[in-house]
């Protein structure tokens, strides 16, 4: 051997030849045959409410979902096979994975190891980061990825199935008990081994194994700390193998991005492969959704409606508001629950039955990958999540087929205009305020009763056409809190008041109006101009912001042309980061 977990290369002085390449490394063999071309699957369906009190917040929140939807989101969804390969010298230590002393990319592994890769940014560090890419893509270009075929003898070794740790109910259920589809998938008759960086282990763990794989649950066993195996069969996410050799699955993937590219192209670095990632699955995924599925009852005629809390008593992470929420909730016929007081089993049954799931983030939303298609699984979430998570959850949603809305409220912070960092301050909860709950009421009484909301917004939009405004005004008065989410209905309103030259109340309903669809370039115009006037600093800070992060070139022309100088919030929308 030429290796050991012991000897493998310090992460800081990684080079290229210190990364395992399958079909160019040896060590690594192919149980049946070659597939790394992904199939097309829908893509998926997000959208995002931005309704945090601070307008920095939202405009930074904006921000990130534009980059996403400009620059990472494919037009379609990307399904990968997953192989199953056999290995010698096989290391796993703080869920990273060598084979004969080299680093593998493959699974969640790969993405800690390149999240670890650019740890401690700077000027070199970036540098020596891109240096290493391009090393990556040289050996890449070179690698025809001709897995040698592995042995009978190779098929009686035990499956080792990476894992990032045995507690946390997101990271098992999205990474690791997928990989037990293998064992039936090719008969394998060995042990199936979880090696683990900590003993502890969650009853939940046990729990989905006996309920989903209960002919395997003999056959299971952990390992915890350091882990090495001389021999050892495991799986091979063939996500990775875009980066790492040339093939007919490269040219498929290019073929199905939005833009015909990746961003950047081809290059092992983290922001590319994440962008990959969230627009991707692996095919062992629909495999377990499909597997519990098939366990469950049939689901009743009347969909539930679920607000998922987290027990009450805990201290992390709380819901501050939350008694006002499940009150509205509870109008809208939504029953309240909490994970924690069933089995894996029951939660999964739970939310098959849903029309609409609410939940604040966390681990609990991976129970998505159970429900329905179509439903609408609606997440509470703040800036802090968009920085740190924003779409872990893809590949559950894109899998199960539901609509994904993240409706962003304000952080449980002292300080309103604090962003608080996961690695200082912790994971904080959310703050709901009464707008931020009669916002989110208007959405789902408009996805509950859409028939009903779309004959609403028709005969209003007559009569805004018909300028009809004396009977319009009231009749958005009485509406208004089935149109808090509809930002025509903000400009109907900016227009009834403009008609009453009451201008402050206009530009509150155009500034309404933006929030919701900050896109609106001719709208943006409108509201500068009026908040110009009317010296309305607060107002005009908040519009240009978004008219510099949609449409930067309208927005530098508006400006030359009136001679206005102040670019807040940082300007341009930047589509590197």
């Amino acid at each position: 051997m030429t290796g050991t977990l012991r000897d493998r290369p310090p992460l800081k002085a990684l080079t290229a030849e210190d990364v395992f390449f399958p079909g160019l490394d040896t060590g690594l063999r192919l149980v049946g045959a070659f597939d790394a071309t992904p199939r097309a699957i829908p893509p998926l369906d997000l959208a995002v409410l931005s309704a945090a009190s601070s307008a920095a917040h939202r405009l930074e929140t904006r921000r990130i979902l534009l980059r996403f939807l400009r620059h990472r989101r494919f037009a379609t969804g990307l399904c990968f096979p997953t192989l199953l390969v056999a290995v010698d010298d096989l290391g796993l230590d703080r869920s990273l994975v060598t084979i004969g002393g080299r680093y593998l990319f493959s699974g969640a592994a790969g993405l800690r190891l390149l999240a670890r890769l650019g740890r401690g940014p700077g000027a070199d560090e970036d540098q020596r980061l891109a240096r290493l890419a391009d090393a990556l893509a040289e050996r890449r270009a070179d690698n025809p990825l001709r897995l040698p075929p592995a042995s009978d003898a190779d098929l009686r070794r035990d499956l080792v199935i990476p894992t990032r740790n045995l507690f946390n109910f997101y990271h098992f259920t999205r990474e690791t008990l997928p990989q037990l589809a293998l064992v039936a998938r090719h008969g394998l008759t060995g042990d199936i081994v979880i090696p683990s960086p900590s003993r502890e282990v969650a009853g939940f763990v046990r729990d989905q194994v006996d309920s989903l794989f209960p002919e395997l649950a003999p056959r299971l066993r952990f390992a915890f700390g350091p882990f090495r195996a001389e021999g050892a069969l495991m799986p091979l996410d063939t996500t990775w193998l875009y980066y790492l050799g040339e093939h007919a699955g490269s040219a498929a993937i290019d073929g199905m991005a939005r833009r015909g590219w990746l961003w950047p192209p081809r290059r092992l670095v983290e922001r590319g492969v994440r962008t990959l990632l969230q627009n991707a699955t692996e095919d062992t995924l629909p495999e377990l959704r499909a597997r519990m599925l098939a366990r469950l009852a049939p689901p009743p005629a009347r969909r539930r409606r679920i607000y998922v809390r987290r027990r009450p008593g805990r201290r992390d992470r709380a819901v501050v508001g939350e008694a006002d929420l499940i009150a509205m909730l509870d109008g809208l016929g939504f029953e309240t629950l909490c994970f924690e007081d069933h089995d894996v089993t029951a939660q999964a049954q739970i939310v098959s039955e849903a029309e609409v799931l609410v939940a604040p983030h966390g681990a609990g939303l991976t129970n998505m990958l159970f429900a329905r298609e179509g439903c609408l699984v609606v997440e509470l979430s703040t800036l802090q999540t968009a920085q740190a998570r924003f779409g872990d959850f893809n590949a559950l949603a894109m899998t199960a087929g539901v609509r994904h809305l993240h409706v962003f409220v304000d952080h449980d912070w002292p300080d309103p205009d604090h962003v608080p960092r996961i690695s200082t301050d912790g994971h904080v909860g959310q703050r709901l305020a009464p707008g931020q709950i009669a916002l989110l009421r208007s959405v789902l009484t408009a996805h509950l009763a859409p028939d009903a909301h779309a004959a609403l917004l028709a005969e209003l939009s007559a009569l805004n056409a018909a300028q009809d405004f004396d009977r319009l005004g009231p009749a958005l008065a009485a509406a208004r809190p089935r149109l808090l989410h509809e930002p025509d209905a903000e400009v109907w309103a900016a227009n009834c008041a403009t008609v009453r030259q009451d201008g402050a109340a206009a530009l509150c309903h155009l500034q309404a109006a933006l929030r919701l669809a900050p896109g609106r370039d001719q709208l943006a115009d409108r509201a500068l101009r009026l908040a110009a006037r009317r010296g309305d600093a607060a107002a005009f800070a908040e519009v240009a912001g978004l008219h510099f992060l949609h449409a930067p070139a309208k927005a530098a022309a508006l400006f030359a042309a009136k001679g206005w100088d102040a670019v807040p919030f940082g300007g341009a929308e930047d589509d590197g980061g």
